[in-house]
C-alpha cells in the first residue's frame, strides 16, 4: 500500500469533515473513523474554528543562544494545556523536569505529549495555543540547570 498517499487522504480526511475513510488497494483495504477519542473532545471542538496555516519559519529566538530549543517531534495542533479551560502544563519561569509534559500536539486524534528533555526553566513559548506546527519546529526554550 501506499503510505503516502493514505497519509494524504487522512489529511484531506480531517480537514473535510469527513467522519468515515476508506481505501483499498490490490487486496488491502484501510478503513479510518474520524471519532473523538475521550479526553480530546474539548480540543477537537476547538480547532473547528478558521483553520490556521503552519507555522514554518520562525524568526530565530534572542533566548536560543541560552538555552535549548525543544522542538515538535510530529506535525499537528500545539496545546499549551490539557483542555482548553485547564490551565497550561507550564508558562514562562516555571522549573521543569527531564520527561515533565510541557504541552501536547494533536495529530490525527491522537494527544502526543511533548517532553521536555532536560531539567531547567522555561525561558521562552514559542508558538501560541492552538497553533498548526510542522514536526521539527521549535517550541520551546529551555535553560539547562543542574
Amino acid at each position: 500500500m501506499n503510505i503516502e498517499l493514505i497519509e494524504r487522504l487522512i489529511k484531506l480526511a480531517e480537514r473535510s469533515g469527513l467522519t468515515e475513510l476508506e481505501y483499498s488497494e490490490d487486496n488491502s483495504r484501510v478503513r479510518f473513523n474520524f471519532h473523538p477519542i475521550e479526553g480530546a473532545a474539548a480540543h477537537c471542538s476547538a480547532i473547528q474554528g478558521p483553520q490556521v496555516e503552519p507555522m514554518t519559519s520562525p524568526e530565530a529566538p534572542s533566548s536560543l543562544q541560552q538555552g535549548h530549543a525543544v522542538k515538535s517531534s510530529l506535525s499537528g495542533t500545539f496545546y499549551r494545556g490539557s483542555a482548553p479551560e485547564e490551565p497550561p502544563f507550564v508558562t514562562v519561569g516555571d522549573r521543569v523536569e527531564e520527561g515533565q509534559t510541557l504541552a501536547i500536539i494533536e495529530a490525527m486524534k491522537m494527544l502526543n505529549p511533548i517532553e521536555s528533555p532536560l531539567s531547567g526553566r522555561v525561558l521562552e513559548i514559542l508558538i501560541d495555543d492552538g497553533s498548526m506546527v510542522e514536526s521539527g519546529l521549535p517550541l520551546f526554550i529551555i535553560a539547562e540547570e543542574g
